[in-house]
């Protein structure tokens, strides 16, 4: 198996021009200290302020004041939604070709994670690779990998997984239950 951009295998690239086309966000987000500004540079060296704001109206940062605003080691200055919602950003800086978004939406609301998945729909000319455990997150998905004990077990949209493949069922049935119990 290989893993191919633009139809060219990624082990034929140069590791820096591999990296410039690949965004990673993981799930757990990592700050550093320095400002808001400097973390956010840290996807792009040279991003415009007008990269900037528009990388943290999609990721729903709002609650920045000024991108002067101090980063402590860690980010133990935000929330857990805050700094995943801050690394998100960082990552949708500039274009990439592939953005791979590691369970990075786990700490934040439905209704937040809704709101960036819509605004994330912008990079539909870039391949978009979502990990999650959570239904919400992935059930829009244009094609779904269940994966139990390493392996690939079925594929498919959400509504065909759900008639067809008993483990992604239970999954759904079982999260939806608690979505709507939580309503």
């Amino acid at each position: 198996a290989s893993i191919l951009i633009d139809d060219v295998n990624i082990k034929n690239f140069n590791l820096k021009t591999l990296r410039d086309k690949i965004s990673f966000t993981p799930q757990k987000a990592i700050l550093f200290q320095g400002t808001v500004e400097s973390n956010l540079k840290t996807g792009k060296n040279d991003a415009s302020e007008d990269e900037i704001n528009n990388a943290l109206n999609m990721a729903q940062v709002d609650f920045v004041e000024n991108l002067a605003e101090e980063v402590t080691q860690g980010g133990s200055n935000f929330s857990g939604g805050q700094k995943q919602r801050l690394s998100i950003a960082r990552s949708i800086i500039g274009h990439h070709d592939f953005y791979l978004f590691d369970d990075c939406f786990s700490a934040l609301d439905m209704n937040t994670e809704r709101k960036i998945k819509d605004n994330l729909k912008s990079l539909r000319t870039s391949s978009v690779l979502i990990v999650s455990q959570r239904i919400s997150t992935i059930m829009d998905a244009d094609e779904i990998l269940v994966i139990d004990n390493e392996e690939i077990v079925d594929r498919g949209t959400h509504e065909s997984l759900v008639e067809n493949c008993e483990i992604y069922r239970e999954i759904a049935n079982t999260q939806i239950d608690s979505m709507e119990a939580m309503l």
